[in-house]
C-alpha cells in the first residue's frame, strides 16, 4: 500500500518537476470560419471534414513550442525548426499534427513584426491525403516583438492587427492530381494553457500504469 502511495507522489512530483523545467510555451486559441475555398466546387475525394466547415463555425485547439528549438537566421527571418506541435478541434474532425516549424520576423519591410506556425501530416487510408495548419500572426507597427532570434515567451494577441488560421486539406487521387480545400479563420482568443493542467495531462498515463499494477496485485 504505502509502496503504491510513493509511486503516486513520485509520478506527481517529477511530472510537475519537468513541466515546470520545459522550456516550452503552450497556447489555446479559439477561431471563427470566415472562408472556405474548395477546389473542385464538388469537393472530389476530399474528407468531409476538409470541405464541411461552415462559415461562423468555431474551431478550438493548442499548439506549443519549444524556447530553445533549433534555428537557422536568414537576412529577414529567423526559422526555428521541430519547435512542438498543434491539435486542432472542429466541429466535424480533430487532429494533432507532431512537428511543427516557426518564422519569426522583426521590423521587416514586408511584414513588420510576423509569427508564423506552419505543421503539416498526412492523414486516411495509406496517406490519402495531407492537413496543413497555418497560425499567421502579424504586426504591421513592428511593435509586437523586440527581437526574431528568440522565440516569444508569451504572445498578447491584441498586439497583433492580423489574426489568421488556415487550414488546407489536400487529396491525392488515383490519378495522382490533387484536389485542395482551404478554410480561412480569424482567431478570436488566445492565451496561456495553465501549468497545472498541462502536468495532469502527462501524469495521467504514469498515474494509470500504478492504478493498472495495483490492481494486478489484487487478483494475484
Amino acid at each position: 500500500m504505502y509502496n503504491v502511495r510513493f509511486l503516486i507522489i513520485t509520478a506527481v512530483f517529477f511530472t510537475f518537476t519537468a513541466a515546470a523545467n520545459a522550456a516550452s510555451v503552450t497556447l489555446g486559441f479559439l477561431a471563427t470560419v470566415d472562408r472556405v475555398i474548395v477546389d473542385p466546387s464538388d469537393g472530389g475525394s476530399l474528407p468531409s471534414f476538409g470541405t464541411g466547415l461552415q462559415l461562423g463555425d468555431t474551431v478550438r485547439g493548442t499548439f506549443s513550442y519549444n524556447l530553445d528549438a533549433e534555428k537557422r537566421d536568414f537576412e529577414s527571418m529567423t526559422r526555428f525548426s521541430n519547435v512542438g506541435g498543434i491539435s486542432v478541434s472542429t466541429p466535424l474532425d480533430a487532429f494533432t499534427l507532431g512537428t511543427a516549424r516557426i518564422d519569426l520576423y522583426n521590423n521587416s519591410d514586408r511584414f513588420g513584426d510576423r509569427f508564423v506556425l506552419d505543421a503539416r501530416g498526412l492523414g486516411g487510408d495509406g496517406g490519402s491525403f495531407e492537413r496543413r495548419v497555418t497560425f499567421d500572426l502579424r504586426d504591421s507597427t513592428g511593435a509586437a516583438f523586440d527581437t526574431a532570434h528568440v522565440l516569444p515567451s508569451d504572445i498578447l494577441l491584441d498586439a497583433f492587427d492580423r489574426r489568421r488560421i488556415t487550414l488546407q486539406y489536400t487529396a491525392f487521387t488515383e490519378q495522382e492530381t490533387r484536389e485542395r480545400s482551404v478554410v480561412s479563420m480569424t482567431i478570436q482568443n488566445l492565451e496561456a494553457v495553465p501549468l497545472p493542467a498541462s502536468a495532469l495531462l502527462l501524469a495521467f498515463p504514469v498515474l494509470g500504469m500504478v492504478g493498472l499494477s495495483r490492481r494486478r496485485r489484487r487478483t494475484a
